[in-house]
């Protein structure tokens, strides 16, 4: 159990089975680029647990604030709390994650969720390097929203863009239905108008321009896909009997005229 400011600049090998042992952080943890933590889970209380580096097993974020531009090999749990969201992740009294380090991506190989009262901030910078844009990246396999949670993008001082140019903040790797925003709530910080998209293969894109913090597009379910695609083919057959209902009415016609 973690208090204080602790960082793991090594590595952290659970002890015994492994897949048993739990670190539990109530204060500031960091995970160091390079360095990687061989653990069942690591436990979010409250306070700070950036991972820059790897951590090879499930992390649960009960409190306080996730971030870094590591990997998480495990699963991620965002667990709630009930108190009121601020205008910024770094006073949000809900738990936060914030993928990168203002900006930077953050994987996660196992399936992620958030519960009721947690919250997925995205930040969008201005280039350090120069002209352009740099943004935050989360990359996951599968990603659920419950209700009473939130997707907020914010777009920092100066941030603009023609319209119609798009970023891809999330990554769905499992593809279309993997990623459900459907009971999430959305909103747009600073800077340009812009809306949150959620695109063919299950990411979440914000687009510049339209609405300003417009509700996401929802992607349809594989079933939805599948009974739209058995429309389509109903809607084609019916078009053909129709023609050929149509040209045997000409035939008929022409052949009684002859007669």
């Amino acid at each position: 159990l973690n208090h204080v400011a602790l960082t793991v600049a090594g590595g952290v090998n659970g002890v015994g089975a492994g897949p048993r042992e739990r670190l539990v952080n109530e204060g500031v943890l960091r995970v160091a680029a390079g360095s990687r933590v061989f653990l069942g889970e690591v436990v979010n209380r409250k306070g700070l647990l950036v991972v820059n580096g790897t951590v090879h097993g499930d992390v649960t974020a009960e409190g306080g604030h996730l971030l870094g531009s590591g990997v998480v090999t495990g699963r991620v749990r965002v667990s709630g709390s009930n108190s009121q969201a601020e205008a910024s992740c770094k006073n949000s009294g809900w738990t936060c994650v914030k993928p990168g380090n203002s900006p930077g991506r953050l994987p996660v190989e196992g399936d992620m969720s958030f519960e009721a009262g947690s919250l997925l901030e995205l930040e969008v910078e201005r280039s350090r390097k120069g002209e352009g844009l740099a943004w935050d990246e989360l990359v996951v396999q599968s990603l659920s929203f419950a209700k009473q949670t939130l997707i907020r993008v914010v777009l920092g001082q100066g941030v603009s863009s023609p319209k119609d140019v798009t970023l891809p903040l999330v990554h769905c790797l499992g593809g279309a239905g993997a990623c459900d925003y459907s009971f999430a709530s959305f909103e747009v910080l600073g800077g340009s108008a812009g809306q949150l998209v959620a695109n063919a293969d299950g990411g979440l894109d914000f687009v510049f321009g339209g609405a300003f913090g417009s509700a996401v597009a929802a992607v349809p379910e594989p079933g939805t896909w599948a009974l739209m695609v058995l429309g389509l083919v109903a809607g084609a057959a019916q078009a053909r009997r129709r023609r050929c209902i149509d040209r045997a009415e000409v035939w008929r016609s022409n052949a009684a005229e002859a007669t």
